[in-house]
């Protein structure tokens, strides 16, 4: 029998009262590619697709939605449970294949930096206004505010006030005009300086908005951590290299670790919000190391000493890369 010769539907007799009950009609051969089901057959063994039919009353699809809002909620909850209160044991189970009770580490990740960086966005937004303001009311004030600095990015660049003021005078600037200037100026003309030059121009003629600048540094620094979690999976790949484990078991650690720390700084920055008390900002600096220390014992099954100096290694190298990465994104993001 072809898949589209017939869609008739099994009689609700031979389903049992249990399902006859839920509503639920299954098909004889999956019409999505052309199975023949078995009576036990609820999933098509070929393409997965479920096997029953769309054709139903409107309850049983409320009846499905709750299911599965509370199944979510479920293993939403037992995720956090087990990130937060058990450092290490989610990243174990996840590896060892007991997963279909967890939020998959990627969805849980992004939950978490969402909540992180509208809250961090939201708690600095009067800051960036006022500040935002104030740079503008210095803008005003003097008109000649940058263009009596000089700019040395060292390797013989070097924009003195002359060529400053000169940048500040271009109308419209792109990328040719800014490549013109500095050639006529003497000065090194090549991608990175006509493009670093290109985007300070409006910090020369009053036109640069801080708060248009730390959105997009917010913006730059979220995509830059999906760099960043493959090169913390990098280094713990490097350190337990005779372990023969593959990379992507040290990639799950790396997300889930990220995951804790952003819900590590949420929560305190929520704490910091409505307290003065307490030393927030060092309590949640020092929980990350010791969290990651008694993951890294719990994930690779190793002793006290060889954990310690393991994760401290590869808490100091990630630290040393993310610095050099970020100081690299606060200049990306000024373009």
């Amino acid at each position: 029998m072809l898949a589209n010769e017939s869609h008739t539907d099994v009689p609700e007799a031979l389903l049992g009262s249990k399902k006859k009950k839920k509503g639920i009609t299954k098909k004889p051969v999956c019409p999505n590619c052309g199975h023949h089901f078995t009576e036990v057959d609820n999933w098509c063994p070929n393409c997965g697709q479920a096997n029953r039919t769309h054709k139903r009353p409107v309850r049983y699809f409320v009846r499905e939605f709750f299911e599965e809002l509370v199944s979510l909620d479920v293993r939403f909850f037992g995720t956090f449970r087990d990130l937060v209160i058990k450092p290490g044991l989610l990243t174990k189970n996840y590896n060892a294949d007991l997963r279909v009770r967890y939020t998959s580490p990627l969805r849980f990740y992004v939950i978490a930096s969402v909540l992180f960086f509208v809250t961090v966005s939201w708690m600095t937004n009067e800051s960036i206004k006022k500040a935002d303001s104030q740079l503008q009311n210095a803008y005003s004030e003097n008109d000649s505010l940058l263009t009596d600095m000089n700019f040395n990015m060292g390797s013989g660049f070097e924009l003195e006030p002359e060529d400053l003021q000169a940048l500040a005078e271009l109308e419209a600037p792109n990328i040719q005009d800014v490549d013109s200037l500095l050639t006529a100026r003497g000065k090194e003309s090549n991608w990175f300086t006509n493009r670093f030059t290109l985007g300070i121009i409006p910090l020369l003629n009053g036109e640069f908005s801080l708060q248009q600048y730390y959105s997009r540094l917010v913006r730059n620094f979220s995509y830059s951590l999906f760099f960043f979690m493959p090169v913390f999976a990098l280094i713990l790949k490097m350190l337990y290299i005779r372990r023969h484990q593959f990379y992507t078991e040290h990639l799950i650690f790396s997300i889930h670790l990220h995951t804790f720390a952003f819900l590590n700084i949420f929560f305190f920055l929520w704490i910091d919000y409505f307290q003065d008390v307490f030393p927030v900002t060092w309590m949640s600096s020092l929980i990350i190391p010791i969290y990651l220390l008694i993951a890294t014992k719990v994930v690779y099954q190793q002793g006290w000493i060889r954990a310690v100096i393991k994760s401290t290694l590869a808490f100091w190298l990630y630290i040393f890369i993310t610095t050099i990465g970020f100081v690299f994104v606060v200049v990306l993001s000024i373009f």
